[in-house]
């Protein structure tokens, strides 16, 4: 069990692989197995010496593996499914982004479908209808007693439909728009037109390292979200810069201090601190101690206000629904959120980067830890970490599987996945490997390679062990040049209009 708190600075603590993969505690396991006399025993369905790596299943062919979005086809991205202990049914909850839509409108045409499987966890899973409609996205649903179902996703599905994309090639890009003269520019900065900035990444090495932790969306502000922006870039350690997307929604990314010029990209606006000084020493979790009084009142309004109408948690007393809005005392902006029921019914989620906690759905909810990723990096090279997906394994461990993706094209450096573990929910280690890797091989013997596989769930068995791990996929190979530019991260595949078809996969675990 864990003890409640308001706010703490988790510890997260890199484990490094020995050679001969000695171990003198389960830590050195992964908190995946035992250490016994110096090597793991790991628990299924993981497997290597220190029981890092899920030890996948091959699935019986592509059509099998692709659960949604495959076939028939259309755009789906992740979703989670939970079987209904009472009729043994499978629910599938999946991001439907829309007829003719690709995932580079995820931003405005996502909606959370509902789809069943009667014949098992494989499928075929059937679609019922929607279950929480525009805008919604990144569900994950758990049935929280017998009588009440929950799903958890970002924006407020509040509707209306948002209607079908038009067929055809893309438009042509729009000609870029003078953000710097639309957005009010704080004092002490300088507003620099398309520049920096990317949902994909975030700056390039010579814009500095994307702080993941806090990113804020302020649409209703206009003018005045660099405002709100500066004020919390002000009060984070070692913020440099900020970054503004007026056409994703004012949503707003930290930047620390680059070693030289920013980096190109239309759709972002960034406003630099003058003399490329940085606040120092000022933790960040100060920021967000007391959201009720602190500088980021202007964003928790925001969530309020949204929620009038909304709720970034839907409710219903069967799997069928209908879903309607929880208004959750104290739920704040949680960006992919990953809830865990423990229990006594006390609910624990995991956001990018940060926990919250409530007793029961309702609240109150209030944060309990916040999460910081160092080192970061995968394979060598700087890597960023996002989509958690949390639980609590029956040794009573906390796992965090997570995507992670580096600014690398295609090859050995394609970073996909990463895992996070921890014994309280305060001191957290980083696996120096991944979970999985970007290849699928089937029953046949041929293999799949993906430019992308995110948003990370597990179905569990029933004893409790994960049992399949579904993942939105982008199946573009090679992947290199999806940026159309210096930027040609695999990553941008998902997203680069006239090949961002995507579907949500299941594998099966070995347990």
């Amino acid at each position: 069990m864990f003890r409640f708190m308001l706010v703490l600075a988790l510890n997260v603590n890199f484990i490094v692989a020995s050679n001969n993969a000695t171990c003198t505690s389960n830590i050195d396991c992964q908190l995946n197995g035992e250490c016994l006399q110096g090597s793991c025993s790991c628990w299924k369905p993981w497997t290597g010496p220190l029981c890092q790596v899920l030890d996948r299943l091959p699935p019986r062919n592509k059509s099998s593996a692709g659960i949604y979005g495959y076939n028939p086809n259309t755009t789906a991205w992740g979703g989670n499914i939970v079987k209904d202990n009472a009729t043994g049914l499978h629910h599938l909850y999946v991001t439907d982004i829309g007829v003719d839509c690709g995932l580079h409108s995820w931003g405005s045409h996502s909606q959370v479908a509902h789809a069943v499987s009667t014949t098992g966890p494989l499928g075929p899973y059937v679609k019922k209808g929607i279950a929480v409609p525009h805008q919604s996205h990144n569900p994950q649903a758990l049935q929280y007693n017998s009588s009440l179902w929950l799903i958890f996703h970002i924006f407020p599905g509040a509707g209306p439909p948002s209607g079908n994309c038009t067929p055809g090639p893309p438009p042509p890009p729009s000609p870029p728009t003078h953000f710097c003269s639309s957005l009010t520019t704080p004092e002490g900065y300088t507003c620099y037109e398309g520049t920096c900035g990317g949902d994909e990444g975030g700056a390039a090495p010579n814009c500095g390292s994307y702080l993941e932790w806090p990113s804020i969306n302020c649409t209703i502000y206009d003018k005045q979200c660099a405002t709100i922006a500066s004020d919390i870039c002000n009060r984070t350690a070692n913020c440099h810069s900020f970054s503004i997307s007026p056409e994703q929604e004012h949503k707003v990314q930290l930047f620390s201090l680059g070693n030289s010029g920013l980096r190109k990209n239309q759709q972002w606006t960034s406003f630099v601190r003058n003399n490329n000084t940085v606040r120092m020493h000022i933790p960040i979790s100060h920021v967000y101690e007391n959201p009720h009084q602190d500088a980021l009142l202007p964003r928790y309004e925001y969530i309020k206000e949204e929620t009038n109408s909304g709720s970034q948690i839907h409710m219903a007393s069967s799997p069928d629904g209908p879903f309607t809005p929880l208004q959750a005392d104290g739920y704040t902006h949680c960006n992919n959120p990953s809830p865990w029921r423990m229990s006594n019914g006390t609910l624990v989620v995991a956001c990018t980067w940060f926990i919250l906690t409530a007793p029961r759905p309702e609240g109150p909810w209030s944060k309990y830890s916040t999460i910081n990723i160092s080192p970061s990096t995968r394979k060598g090279v700087s890597g960023s970490w996002e989509d958690p997906f949390l639980w609590q394994d029956s040794h009573n461990y906390w796992h965090i599987l997570s995507h992670t993706y580096t600014r690398e094209g295609a090859g050995p450096l394609n970073s996909i996945s990463g895992h996070l573990f921890s014994e309280d929910l305060i001191n957290w280690h980083v696996s120096p490997l991944e979970p999985y890797d970007n290849i699928v091989t089937y029953e046949d013997g041929s293999k799949q390679y993906f430019a992308t596989m995110e948003r990370p769930k597990l179905l569990f068995n029933d004893n409790g062990t994960p049992g399949h791990i579904t993942n939105g996929v982008s199946p573009v190979y090679p992947c290199n040049g999806c940026g159309g530019g210096v930027d040609d991260w695999c990553v941008k595949c998902k997203v680069h209009p006239g090949i961002d078809w995507t579907y949500t996969l299941m594998q099966p675990l070995n347990t």
